[in-house]
């Protein structure tokens, strides 16, 4: 069994960038780079064009952030 996240997480299957900025405290744009950076591992894509393709981040992504996160605060 994975890690959870805090109860006032509601277990989806994946985030938008700015649903997750809200639930952590961030700006959109900072998780925007963070996933860009690879911090929320594989990424699922959910639209857009070849050219600026649009993804949302995994639970499993989620989880893994919010834990090293915590594990360095």
């Amino acid at each position: 069994m994975s890690p959870e996240l805090p109860s006032f997480v509601p277990r989806k299957l994946v985030y938008r960038a700015a649903e997750v900025a809200e639930l952590l405290g961030l700006s959109t744009r900072e998780v925007q780079r963070k996933m860009a950076g690879g911090a929320f591992g594989e990424l699922k894509r959910a639209g857009g064009s070849d050219e600026r393709p649009f993804y949302k981040i995994r639970y499993d992504g989620l989880v893994a952030f919010y834990h090293d996160m915590d594990e360095q605060l």
